[in-house]
């Protein structure tokens, strides 16, 4: 048996070796770098409690170690600490050891200030450290510790730590629904103050947020009172905030897990308060500043019971006018109310709210005194009760209402300072009205004087009222979304102001005649305020009579005896009639009958058109007499001579008439079928779509013709406002000319009727006769016409017509100016278009079902046709044939449908016709044909009713019934009604007549009735969705009221849905909590009885219940309720409710389940070996011996549910899990073994394999598979919110129990398990901390050993630990000592072994050992020989004989503590840039050796090693050529690099501390190789104090001295291109076109032909330095030629014209000239003429660089200076008298810009051939090109100007007698000779040159004489004189 422990140590030896035994002190022993060894204590270090709590108290860190093999000097101990972690002291426990601490950063070390600084071998020293966390995030760390001599790690080791946050929440000490019967009702409301998980805490601020609605009071902790800090926040809101500064102020304790810390209060609701209040609390955690988000608490749901819906009704007796606010007195009458317009009353309203509910805001409307007021917005007032008025501001006017006094027609023209005051106005108040209070409005009105109409007409059909003040309230806001959609209104009593009702119709009084003129008037209310009438006729016009009548279409409306009509003349034209009244206020139609008589007519006879004014004042009590309120005038007009022919009578004509109509008290109907008289009815009204006819009457003149032409002038004057269009437009009258008729005395004739529109109201109609209308005849015409309006409209207009005759068409037959008309006579005609309105009405409230009984006698709907009145007539026009009701699901009503006509009490019981039903609907139609006798003349039959007329209304009522278990029913449904019209004349379906879309289409009008199940007995949930943060929730609240007269017994209710477990606690109504019935079979569903519920009372029960399946989307559970009613009743709970055949049914309502989808998983692993703590045992060869392995996974920190929690298990080599031994402890404390055949069970099965067992292995372990049937296959943690007890608490945590055992091949250094946490919502989403790391502390094996070494000191002799491409080689010195095993002999299998960098090797093969003491025999051992030497990707391996016999014979402690040295050569070997990016390496040593563990076989082990870092550095480039002059960038690639450069190897000052260095050599002497030096450091790490070095090349590179030019342009044959560069050895190589030229490497070069030029020159330097010179472009001479000439242009748009022209030949240059002079500048191939220079002459002149040159054509260039207005030049000519000119004259004028062209004529015997012309400008000559002449003949020419732009003066000169005429014909020759153009003249003058394709070439100036044009390219040219006289030649 081996030798565990040395006989020779003492008992405290022994003991200390037992702690060594283990391998945690083993691996740490391993550590030091020199002879010492630390072997920390087993279990050390390691912290009093596994968590450190952040911000609560303190924890200790205990560090236990021994110093073995030698004192340990400089001894420190150095912890790095977490962040935000910090220690508060520092202690010694063992005697006579001190320490210093000091911080930097995170590291706390300690240093030995006891013994100068030593630690002593052999001596245990224990430390404590206390540590305390800030705010951070929670973690699980490991504390690293090092024990440290001179800053070098001797020995490390670390101490696991969990750092965890308290979580502070609170939780609700009941459901979190508190009942309220009433809104001010005062419940208590509680919390525990809490933490989730057992961490406690010290501090925490609670806050509650609070409708401001509610308050809350008597705030308790624990029953004692505490202050809360209130404040109010926005949304009506207000926070009480609740500090708990220290445990002092929560009883002397820390907030924990426990339920033990409650928080108290009341809370107590306003009145207006209903609904669902939500209390929401959150917790700040400290107190002071918090640490993470504050906690959000649970919400606690305050169930007020529903105040209700605030309605408002309006008094009979407002609104009332009332002197001022506040006012209780009796209101102003109406009658005295002032009219001024300017004295101030106020419109008084009063709204009750006679509900149960508040109101909080509501809309008001109010207008002023009706058409005669307006509103002050400046003094409205509202009043709640006695409560002081508060004015309204002007920001809660809604401008959206607001309506102003306008200017109309129709009331009058407003006066101008009350101009767009507001009539109406409306404002929104944010006012709390209580049930049962009032509120009471104010309006400051000013009435009556507001209009000053002047001579305006004003008239108006209808009322006009005055002095009504209304009111009206609607879009009240109720509280909790109680609001009234409902609407009251209501005016006060008024009066009415006196006003005529239209404008009376033209008339036309034929000489002496009396007329009675019927004037539409509204006397009003003159009981109160009478009327004046006023009427003022010409002169020619007599009033004769006035009288009033009542309305003569409506026999009721009469006047009585209290009314008093004063007449009043004021001569014969004008009379006042005034009228009064004692009691009738005359508010209907009423007609002033005015009679009146023409004049008689007198010679000569004339016509006279002129006006009678009506006007009306009204006397009011106030003492105020409004004038001219109404006012209208008559067009009247006098004939007296009629001319051409008299209109006798224009009428309209209605074929088509009603019935006879039978006048009844309230009734009008057809009487017995037969026609109604023709004269008796109103032939002038329509119904729209009816045909009519015009017609006129007249007679034409005895004398005066013939006449050929009659025309009829239209014009229409609409009634009322509306368009009233003729014949075109909309064609309200739209005329059918192809039956129009002329009758021409009593014979009807063909003559054709034309109508033409002048616009939509103005027209005329003609009639042609070419045979002439025969003297003294009468003439009838009549043309049809058929009806148009749009729906329910009415058009009503005057048609005037003119009628005259005329022999030839009248120009303008509208004017009655136009010369020809014969006639002046007119007529009017009125005329009225109306339109059926149809209309189908529903009830306006929906029809509500209280009870199950059905509902009889429901006025379902009003069907109807409205028409305006047809006097003595009736028409039939349409009538109701279908009525079809669509019903939604659930609703039914009975075959009978009652009809009533009417509003009398007149029914018929109708049978369906047909039904059918589908998708829960049913359809009822019902056939209305049986019920009218369909034939008006048969007599009615028994039992029928007679077809209706142009009015009738059709109600009809019918039994719905109700059934809400049908399925598809909803609560609110709409019933769907249709009815269609038919036509009674033909008896198929009635086609709307009306214009627009509809046109033609049949008529149907649809409605909807809402329908609302609203039942006496109410079952409601609160509220209706549940947060479930467990599979156990709590609520909703359900509330079953009866609102009865009678009780419900035996009531149960019935859960439909998955849940189970459901007990129902009562919070209203009793306290009893009840439980679910115990036979429940049906899947899905509970039967729960409770307590019968009494009449009028409702009970309220609190739900727990068990969700069986939670899921995301949540469930939704259906709730029944069934009794016996007044009677009893036992239900079959063994079988599900069905409440469509359960005749017991009373309700249903649901509700929803939905979890929180916050979800959070967190998990731990533990080890436990109860035999010998911190060790794992052996169990291989020995399986008894085993360890357990908790894991365990936690919602606590969750606040919703955690779903399907898994462990990702990592289970380290070595260790085999023991099968069966899996245990589930939940809840916490109660064990349940895993079945043999569960899926968890075969999840570990991997793990309990031997064989694998040398591999990490990781499995999925999975909760949700245990296979135990009381946990389910949906494994679900629930969330901390759930927790209703402490007792809840076990829920959180779910633990796995594992039994492992350790084979052999365990890793000695010490094992660790890990694990990786993972868990879904109940969403299946990743939770939060999903993937979260769950570890294990590190154990060891429990091992034992023979020997060790110390730590391996690496070295080298130089002392650098740094290579590179100048410094490879050196030798490595490796130290150690034996430090136990004095008795054990070494192994022969005992190595070292050495891992350098794979760049380096042994240098050589050998290595050598040197020994002392007991090992000094080493000196003399020769090298030994490498073992092995292998090269991987990361290292290089040297396996290193070891001296072990040297070892085994050194006695007598077989070498122990004697020191060795091994030396190892080394040669390191650059390979490019492969160690850049990674410098540093290192060096290893290990002695190797075996371990024992329990019974295994021993493991190779290391037993001493030791590294040192090293650093590979790299040059940029080795050598690094460097250039005199040049910036050189010396520069070491390795990463991190920062060391220093200098230039010598010793000595010194750094010559930079840049990397690279930048430096600029430029001393020559320098050139050649040299060395440079840097200190070898990386990131600030040193290797060694030696001196790299930097080899460099400095070097000349060439430059150049002359380059060459960028353009060489010959002239000649050939030219010389030079160059010159410096350098060193340069070299020359000339480039054409980019290609070398053969023996060109001279510094010069002859060109002799065009291209390319550049010169490469370089060094010979390896490699050679390359430079090039600027590339020449030579270019050989090339000739300008123009190939596209300038052009005149024209430009009347820009400023600037560019000019160019293409030539032939690059490198030209260009000189550009204006009206023949050279510009300045203007040398670039573009020109820009100028619009500011005037239009001008341009030219360019093209030349090569050697000369030669060519002129373009003059262009001119016309900016159009006319574009904005003619201007006009002068030209003066100025001849000899030998010449005269055509035009004649000396002054001439002309358009600017236009040529001026004349003819000179040489007079007899003289000769214009010589003749020069010349002008006063230079822009204008005959070289310029601005004078242009053409030879005629000898004795004629024409000369052209161009372009006059400017006054001109031209002369002519030179005419010559003919007998000059004989000259030598050698004065002009023209010829070629060796390439050149000779021109000999005989005067200066101007010649052009065109190629053969016309092109101008040049233009040339020539002188007297012989002129030489060169350079002429070879070709024909043609050569043009002035005078137009062209020679051809060729150029050769």
């Amino acid at each position: 048996m081996k030798e565990k422990y040395p006989r020779m140590f003492d008992a405290r030896s022994a003991a200390w070796l037992r702690r060594a035994m283990i391998l945690v002190v083993l691996l740490a022993a391993l550590r030091p770098v020199v002879a010492q060894v630390i072997n920390f204590t087993a279990g050390y270090p390691r912290f009093d409690q596994g968590t450190l709590v952040m911000l609560e108290e303190e924890r200790t860190l205990t560090i236990r170690f021994t110093v073995t093999g030698s004192d340990l000097d400089n001894a420190a101990v150095a912890i790095t600490l977490p962040d935000d972690v910090n220690y508060t002291a520092v202690n010694s426990l063992t005697p006579g050891i001190t320490f210093a601490p000091t911080l930097a950063g995170q590291v706390l070390t300690l240093s030995a200030t006891s013994n100068g600084g030593t630690l002593v071998k052999n001596q245990e020293v224990k430390i404590d450290i206390k540590m305390r966390a800030n705010c951070r995030s929670e973690v699980s760390a490991t504390i690293p510790v090092k024990v440290l001599s001179a800053g070098i790690s001797k020995g490390t080791s670390s101490a696991p730590l969990n750092i965890a946050r308290p979580q502070v929440t609170l939780v609700s000490d009941g459901s979190g629904i508190i009942g309220y019967t009433t809104p001010t009702e005062t419940k208590t409301i509680g919390y525990y103050l809490r933490t989730t998980t057992a961490n406690g805490a010290s501090s925490a601020r609670v806050t509650f947020t609070i409708s401001d609605q509610i308050t809350a009071a008597d705030f308790r902790f624990n029953g004692t009172p505490i202050t809360p800090t209130v404040s109010s926040v926005s949304g009506g809101m207000r926070t009480y905030t609740l500090n708990f500064p220290s445990p002092a102020a929560m009883g002397g304790s820390k907030i924990t897990n426990a339920n033990n810390k409650k928080i108290t209060f009341t809370a107590t609701g306003s009145a207006v308060l209903c609904g669902q209040q939500i209390i929401t609390s959150t917790v700040q955690y400290p107190l002071a500043t918090p640490c993470g988000p504050a906690q959000a608490g649970p919400n606690v749901t305050l169930n007020i019971s529903t105040a209700g819906q605030p309605i408002f009704t309006m008094p009979t007796n407002t609104p009332s006018y009332v002197p001022s606010v506040p006012y209780t007195g009796t209101p102003i009458p109406s009658y005295q109310i002032p009219m001024n317009g300017t004295s101030l009353t106020y419109v008084k309203a009063i709204f009750n709210n006679t509900s149960s509910g508040a109101a909080r805001s509501f809309q008001v409307g109010v207008s002023a005194g009706g058409f005669f007021g307006w509103v002050d917005t400046s003094k409205i007032y509202i009043q709640v009760d006695n409560n002081p008025p508060r004015k309204i501001r002007n920001q809660e006017l809604d401008m959206s209402k607001y309506s102003k006094v306008y200017n109309s027609r129709e009331f009058g023209y407003i006066k101008p300072a009350l101009k767009d005051k507001p009539a109406s106005i409306a404002f929104v108040a944010e006012e709390t009205v209580p049930p049962g209070s009032t509120l009471t409005v104010y309006a400051g009105t000013y009435n009556g004087a507001i209009y000053d109409n002047g001579n305006r007409e004003v008239y108006y059909p209808g009322d006009l009222y005055t002095n009504r003040g209304s009111a009206s309230i609607s879009n009240v806001k109720g509280f909790c979304g109680n609001d009234w959609t409902g609407q009251v209104w209501r005016a006060s009593p008024n009066l009415f102001t006196a006003h005529y009702m239209a404008k009376p119709e033209e008339m036309t009084f034929k000489r002496a005649v009396t007329k009675e003129a019927k004037i539409l008037v509204r006397p009003a209310s003159v009981n109160r305020a009478p009327a004046t009438f006023t009427i003022e006729a010409p002169s020619w016009l007599t009033i004769a009579d006035v009288k009033l009548k009542g309305d003569p279409n409506n026999p009721s409306y009469k006047i009585n005896s209290s009314v008093s009509v004063t007449k009043t003349p004021h001569g014969p034209h004008k009379c006042d009639v005034r009228i009064s009244s004692t009691s009738q206020d005359l508010s209907f139609t009423c007609v002033l009958h005015v009679t009146y008589t023409s004049s008689a007519c007198t010679a000569p006879l004339t016509n006279r058109d002129d006006t009678v004014h009506y006007t009306v004042s009204q006397q009011w009590p106030d003492g105020t007499t409004i004038q001219r309120v109404s006012q209208v005038a008559q067009p009247v007009h006098h004939l007296c001579d009629l001319p051409g022919i008299e209109l006798d009578t224009f009428y309209l004509h209605r074929p088509d008439i009603g019935l006879k109509e039978k006048v009844m008290p309230w009734l009008t109907e057809f009487d017995d079928g037969t026609p109604a008289d023709r004269d008796s009815i109103d032939n002038n009204k329509f119904i729209v779509g009816e045909d009519g006819e015009m017609h006129w009457e007249g007679s034409i003149a005895p004398s005066g013709g013939p006449y050929h032409y009659i025309d009829m002038p239209i014009d229409v004057t609409a009634i009322g406002g509306w368009a009233f269009d003729f014949a075109t437009g909309e064609k309200t009258f739209e005329p059918n000319l192809s039956s129009a008729v002329v009758t021409v005395d009593g014979t009807p004739t063909t003559l054709p009727v034309t109508y033409t529109p002048s616009t939509t109201h103005r027209g005329y109609f003609r009639i042609h006769n070419p045979a002439g209308f025969p003297a003294g005849k009468k003439v009838k015409i009549k043309v049809p016409f058929t009806t148009h309006v749009g729906i329910n409209a009415t058009r009503e207009a005057l048609i005037r017509s003119e009628f005259y005759v005329s022999k030839n068409p009248v120009a303008n037959p509208l004017s009655p100016t136009s010369p020809g008309r014969v006639g002046t006579d007119v007529a009017n005609v009125r005329a009225r278009v109306v339109s059926p309105n149809w209309s189908l009405n529903a009830p306006t409230s929906p029809i509500v079902f209280t009870t199950r009984a059905p509902k009889t006698g429901v006025m379902i709907g009003e069907v109807g046709q409205a028409i305006e009145n047809f006097v003595r007539e009736s028409r039939l026009s349409s009538y109701m044939r279908f009525i079809t009701i669509e019903l939604p699901p659930g609703y039914t009503i009975d075959d009978s449908l009652v009809l009533y006509k009417g509003y009398l009490v007149t029914s018929y019981s109708l049978k369906m016709n047909n039904s059918s039903s589908g998708s829960g609907t049913r359809t009822v139609k019902w056939d209305l044909n049986n019920i009218y006798q369909m034939n008006p003349i048969a007599p009615v039959a028994s039992g029928k009713w007679k077809l209706p007329e142009e009015n009738w209304n059709l109600r009809f009522q019918g039994t719905l019934r109700v059934d809400p278990t049908a399925p598809g029913f909803k609560d609110t449904a709409k019933l769907k009604m249709t009815c269609e019209y038919y036509d009674p004349r033909t008896n198929q379906p009635y086609k709307i007549p009306n214009e627009g879309g509809n046109k033609g289409k049949n008529l149907v009008l649809s409605k909807e009735v809402p329908l609302i199940y609203n039942f006496d007995v109410k079952l409601d949930v609160t509220p209706p969705e549940v947060i479930s943060y467990a599979p156990t929730v709590v609520g909703p609240q359900v509330t079953l009221q009866n609102n009865s007269p009678s009780p419900l017994r035996d009531v149960y209710y019935f859960f439909d849905g998955p849940i189970k477990n459901v007990t129902m606690k009562q919070v209203v109504g009793g306290t009893t909590t009840y439980t679910h019935a115990s036979t429940t079979p049906n899947k899905y569903g509970c039967w729960v009885k409770v307590a019968d519920l009494p009449a009028n009372t409702r009970h309220t029960y609190e739900l727990q219940y068990t969700d069986t399946a939670p899921q995301c989307s949540g469930h939704t559970v259906k709730v029944y309720v069934g009794s016996g009613y007044s009677g009893t009743w036992t239900p079959n709970t063994a079988q599900a409710f069905n409440p469509q055949t359960e005749p017991q049914f009373v309700e249903q309502t649901l509700f929803k389940i939905k979890p929180s989808t916050t979800a959070q998983i967190a998990g731990e692993l533990l080890l436990f070996n109860p035999a010998k703590p911190d060790t794992i045992p052996e169990g291989s060869t020995n399986p008894a011996q085993t360890y357990t392995l908790r894991a365990s996974l936690s919602s606590a920190g969750s606040e919703g549910m955690v779903r399907h929690p898994e462990l990702q298990l990592t289970v380290p080599v070595g260790q085999i899990y023991v099968p069966g031994s899996a245990r589930m402890e939940y809840p916490i404390g109660t064990f349940t073994p895993l079945p043999a055949g569960s899926a968890l069970e075969a999840a570990l099965a991997p793990l309990a394999i031997a064989a694998d067992s040398p591999q990490v292995r990781s499995v999925r372990l999975k909760w949700s598979d245990t296979g135990i049937p009381q946990l389910g296959t949906d494994f679900i943690l629930p969330g901390y919110r759930s927790n209703r007890t402490d007792a809840d608490s076990v829920y959180l945590q779910a633990r796995l129990h594992l039994k492992f055992r350790a084979m052999c091949n365990t890793p000695f250094r010490g094992i660790q398990y890990a694990g990786k946490v993972y868990a879904e919502n109940i969403c299946n989403a990743a939770a939060t901390d999903n993937g979260n790391d769950a570890t294990a502390f590190m154990i060891y094996p429990d091992v034992a050993y023979d020997y060790l070494f110390s730590d391996i000191d690496i070295q080298t002799t130089s002392q650098s630990y740094a290579y590179n491409e100048g410094w490879r080689r050196d030798t490595i010195v490796l130290n150690f000592r034996r430090i136990l095993g004095t008795t054990t002999n070494m192994k022969s299998t005992d190595y070292l072994e050495v891992l350098l960098p794979p760049q380096m090797n042994i240098d050589g093969n050998n290595v050598k050992y040197f020994g002392s003491g007991a090992l000094a025999s080493l000196n003399a051992r020769p090298a030994d020989t490498v073992i092995e030497n292998t090269r991987t990707v990361t290292f290089r391996r040297l396996k290193l004989p070891f001296p072990t016999a040297q070892y085994n014979a050194a006695t007598p402690v077989k070498g122990v503590g004697a020191l060795v040295e091994c030396r190892i050569p080394v040669i390191y070997t650059p390979e490019g840039q492969t160690r850049a990016a990674n410098p540093v390496d290192s060096v290893r040593a290990t002695v190797w050796s075996e371990l024992h563990f329990g019974n295994c076989d021993p493991v190779p082990t290391d037993f001493g090693s030791g590294k040192r870092k090293v650093g590979l550095f790299t040059a940029i480039a080795n050598p690094h050529i460097a250039w005199i002059g040049d910036t050189a960038r010396f520069q070491i690639t390795s990463h991190g690099f920062d060391g220093q450069w200098y230039k010598t190897k010793t000595g010194g000052t750094a010559a930079s501390s840049s990397n690279p260095w930048v430096n600029i050599p430029l001393d020559t002497s320098m050139v050649g190789d040299t060395v440079f030096y840097f200190t070898p450091s990386i990131n600030g790490n040193s290797f060694g104090n030696v001196r790299l070095p930097y080899y460099v090349r400095i070097w000349l590179r060439p430059w150049f001295i002359q380059n060459l030019p960028h353009l060489a342009y010959v002239c000649g044959a050939s030219d010389t291109l030079r160059v010159k560069a410096g350098g060193m050895d340069v070299r020359y190589q000339w480039f054409q076109d980019g290609s070398p030229i053969v023996g060109a490497t001279g510094t010069t070069h002859v060109v002799t032909s065009p291209g390319l030029y550049h010169v490469m020159v370089r060094d010979s330097v390896t490699p050679p330095n390359i430079i090039y010179s600027d590339t020449t472009d030579v270019v050989f001479r090339e000739y300008p030629v123009i190939t596209k000439d300038l052009e005149d242009i024209v430009d009347c748009d820009n400023l600037y014209r560019p000019l160019a022209v293409r030539h032939t030949g690059r490198f030209m240059r260009y000189q550009w000239y204006h009206n023949g002079l050279p510009i300045p500048g203007a040398t670039d191939s573009v020109y820009r003429a100028s619009a500011y220079d005037s239009s001008s002459f341009y030219r360019v002149k093209v030349m090569n660089p050697c000369g030669d040159s060519v002129m373009s054509s003059r262009c001119y260039v016309d900016f159009c200076e006319l574009k904005w207005g003619e201007i006009v030049r002068t030209v003066e000519l100025f001849t000899p008298a030998t010449v005269e000119t055509q035009p004649a004259g000396k002054r001439h004028q002309l358009t600017s810009r236009y040529d001026f062209n004349f003819t000179l004529r040489a007079l007899g015997g003289q000769s214009l051939r010589y003749v020069t012309i010349t002008a006063d400008h230079p822009a204008w000559t005959e070289n310029g090109g601005g004078i242009e002449r053409s030879m005629i003949s000898d004795s004629l020419m024409t000369v052209r100007v161009r372009r006059v732009n400017k006054n001109l003066r031209i002369y002519v000169n030179g005419v010559t007698p003919l007998t000059n005429l004989t000259v030598d014909p050698s004065i002009r020759r023209v010829w070629t000779f060796s390439g050149r153009l000779y021109i000999h003249v005989d005067r200066p003058q101007s010649v052009r040159l065109y190629t053969v394709m016309g092109h101008l070439y040049r233009e040339q100036s020539l002188t007297a004489g012989q002129t030489v044009i060169d350079r002429l390219p070879s070709g024909f040219y043609i050569v043009r004189f002035a005078d137009g006289t062209t020679v051809k030649v060729l150029v050769e």
